[in-house]
This record gives C-alpha cells, sequence and structure tokens, in this order.
C-alpha cells in the first residue's frame, strides 16, 4: 500500500510539473504581448533669419544647442528650430496617457508599457467629457480670432526605430502654445463681470517688464534667456515673437508643457486653468541648480527648470 501511495504521489507531482512547463508564466506572456516606447514633445519653429540674428545672440544659440539639444538650422532665408525633449513627468502629479483609450502611466524614465498592437498614443481621455471640453477650448473661436493647437500635439502614432525600440513624439511649435494662451489670457481680460478678470487687468500686462516677486498669470516667459517681458505672440510683430518664443524657451511654462506633461493650455482661462491658481504651471517645476520648487509669483532662471 505505501509503495503505490508513493507511486501515486511521484505521478502527480510529474503531472503538475509537465502542467507548469506548458504554461508560459502571466508575466512572460504580459513581456510577449507588450513593448516599451519612448515619449517625446518635439517643437519646431520657423523665423525669418532677419529676424533670428536681430533677436538671438550667439550665447543664446549655444544655450538652445548645448542645454535643450536643439537642432538650428540656418536655410536661405529662415532659421528653423527643433528642439525633442524627453517627457518625464512630475513626480508629485504624474502623467496619465491613453493608448487606443487606455490609460497608461508614464514611468520617471519617460516610457509607457502598451499592447504590441497599439495604434494610437493621446494625452486626452477620449471617453471624458471632460476632454471633450478641453479639446473644444482648444480650438475655441474667440471673436474673428481663431487660435488651435495642432492634434500632433494631443494624439501621436507609435514608430519603431529599431528591432527592440519604439517611440512617439508629439508635436508642435511654440507659436501656436503662445498664441492658444494669449488669446485665452485676451478674453479672460474682456469679461468685465469675472472677479478674476478685474484683479487680472490692474496687473502688469503685455509689453511691461517684471521683476522678482510680480504677480504674473503665467510664468511662460521666465526662461534663462529672458528678458522679462511679456510680448504678445498674437498681435505683435515679427520680432515680438521671437522675443515671445525666445523668453518661452525654459521657461516653467515651457517645461511643464513639453516635459511635465501639465497640457494647460487645455484648460482655459487667462490662468490657463479655470479652477487652479495663476501661474498653474509653475507647480509641476524645480530649479535644477538650488532643487527649490518654482514658486508662482515671477522669478528669472538662472539655470535649466527641471519637473518636480
Amino acid at each position: 500500500m505505501r509503495i503505490k501511495k508513493i507511486c501515486k504521489l511521484i505521478l502527480g507531482l510529474t503531472l503538475n510539473l509537465s502542467l507548469i512547463a506548458s504554461v508560459p508564466s502571466v508575466a512572460y506572456a504580459k513581456e510577449k504581448d507588450t513593448k516599451e516606447v519612448q515619449v517625446y514633445t518635439e517643437t519646431t519653429d520657423k523665423f525669418s533669419k532677419n529676424v533670428f540674428q536681430e533677436v538671438f545672440t550667439n550665447e543664446d544659440t549655444k544655450f538652445l544647442r548645448e542645454s535643450l539639444k536643439a537642432d538650428i538650422k540656418y536655410l536661405e532665408d529662415s532659421v528653423e528650430v527643433k528642439i525633442r525633449t524627453r517627457i518625464q513627468p512630475a513626480t508629485e502629479k504624474g502623467l496619465t496617457l491613453y493608448a487606443d483609450g487606455n490609460p497608461v502611466e508614464v514611468s520617471s524614465k519617460g516610457t509607457i508599457i502598451i499592447p504590441k498592437d497599439t495604434k494610437l498614443i493621446s494625452k486626452l481621455n477620449k471617453q471624458s467629457n471632460h476632454s471633450n471640453m478641453k479639446a473644444k477650448n482648444m480650438s475655441a473661436v474667440n471673436g474673428e480670432n481663431r487660435a488651435i493647437v495642432s492634434d500632433n500635439f494631443f494624439t501621436t502614432d507609435i514608430k519603431q526605430t529599431s528591432s527592440n525600440k519604439s517611440e512617439s513624439v508629439f508635436r508642435v511649435s511654440s507659436g501656436e502654445l503662445l498664441e492658444k494662451m494669449d488669446q485665452l489670457e485676451d478674453s479672460c481680460g474682456k469679461d468685465l463681470h469675472n472677479a478674476r478678470s478685474l484683479k487680472a487687468s490692474i496687473k502688469k500686462g503685455y509689453g511691461d517688464k517684471y521683476y522678482t516677486g510680480d504677480t504674473v498669470h503665467c510664468n511662460r516667459f521666465n526662461g534663462q534667456l529672458t528678458d522679462d517681458v511679456h510680448y504678445n505672440w498674437r498681435t505683435g510683430s515679427a520680432a515680438d515673437k521671437a522675443k515671445a518664443v525666445r523668453n518661452f524657451y525654459a521657461s516653467d511654462c515651457h517645461i511643464a508643457l513639453v516635459q511635465a506633461g501639465s497640457g494647460c493650455t487645455s484648460k482655459g482661462s487667462c490662468q490657463c486653468n479655470t479652477t487652479k491658481r495663476a501661474a498653474y504651471c509653475s507647480s509641476f517645476t524645480r530649479d535644477e541648480n538650488s532643487l527649490r520648487n518654482c514658486p508662482y509669483t515671477y522669478h528669472k532662471h538662472t539655470g535649466l527648470v527641471i519637473p518636480r
């Protein structure tokens, strides 16, 4: 009897082992069905060659190339500045993207793990009424002036760059972002029944020079190259537009939008977000040198701005 029991135990163990060997582990199965994708934002800005050389100094272009890894191309009559930034979510807030409508968290190294058959990556949850509202805000018409941010800033496909590497790149121009934010600021300023608008209207505005500690609706012109002036990209001259972009590079708002992934421009009002405080973009960023969180008042950076 004892021998029979031992034989049965051995037979059962053998069967169990054969079943384990024949069925791949869940982790292995998931690994086979998913892939890791690096996520970037790429801005491409074109300037008249004369205006670019008037506004950007040699030190400015050196900073763009060395610190922001900008690809600057001098063409016949124009200059193109292309900056590709790896998305690195603010640790305090995180960042959720949507793979074919399904939420996926962006890792601290700027990657997402998605099913291999995924077609599109989006910043907006298409199933959400809130996201539909945001999309409408982005393409809203303000009187006769229409400011639209390209869909490529919100939705992109996946490109395989090698046998084991893939990437998704959200693309936009700095001018598109600045134009939309200027439009939202202008429309907010005209709403005299809005208490927030009235308060904002007595503060500094376009063309004014800002100093440390000044109240500011958005720190989108406090980058390392700034002259501390808030230029209106929508209505300004070609030189003013170039200065607005120069001041935008490496500002709190720039890093929040292209790297931390805040998407502030999609949320409306002259504070960029109707439910948050002014200069909300600064809540995503900190100074690389001091590691101090960026304040909500005006401040100029002497080094790089990074996600919190």
